[in-house]
């Protein structure tokens, strides 16, 4: 996640900051770079929502699954690499596969993304909707799912009394918890963020 953001605020953000006080919102780095950015802001912001949404089925299960044994180090590295991979395969323009036309940048945007011409293009509908759908309705809403379930175990747990000799599991659910609570807030950002 830190890297997908920092990539984002390295190869992004100074570029778009730029367009914001351009005449206009004309891009002044070429056609090229545009199409490269547009590339890279799709990419890093997929990347960002499926990772929060896999630190999200980590705490649901650490949470209210509690399993014996936590997700080791490999399995991890192998779910983030399928993210990344996922995002690099919905950022790819594959309408260029399809030789239609595409504008990279309009007049007055103030970021480059990949703009499908408009009148009859199956190929851009098909894969605008499922970008959105596969990419970010999805995601959130399994995101909503786990921290439903988390506040709902939170609030059981409150309810129930727990013996003494229970203290270190205790302990470990509050650190859980707190984990959990952090998470949620940063989804809560993402959300009002990439929303838009």
């Amino acid at each position: 996640l830190s890297l997908s953001d920092f990539l984002s605020a390295l190869l992004c953000l100074p570029f778009s900051f730029v367009l914001l006080f351009s005449r206009g919102g004309v891009w002044l780095f070429g056609d090229r770079f545009c199409f490269a950015n547009g590339f890279f802001n799709s990419c890093f912001g997929i990347v960002s929502t499926l990772t929060m949404t896999l630190i999200s089925l980590d705490r649901y299960y650490a949470i209210v699954r509690q399993p014996r044994e936590k997700m080791g180090r490999a399995r991890a590295a192998q779910l983030l690499a399928g993210a990344w991979l996922a995002a690099l395969g919905f950022s790819f323009p594959w309408y260029l596969l399809a030789k239609e036309q595409w504008v990279v940048h309009k007049r007055g945007y103030y970021h480059c993304m990949y703009v499908f011409h408009s009148a009859g293009s199956r190929l851009g509908a098909t894969y605008s909707i499922s970008l959105i759908v596969l990419c970010y309705l999805l995601p959130f809403g399994l995101m909503c799912f786990c921290h439903y379930n988390i506040c709902k175990a939170v609030r059981l747990s409150e309810i129930r009394v727990r013996p003494v000799t229970t203290y270190a599991h205790l302990l470990r659910f509050y650190s859980e918890m707190r984990t959990a609570t952090t998470v949620l807030i940063m989804i809560v950002f993402i959300i009002c963020c990439w929303g838009p």
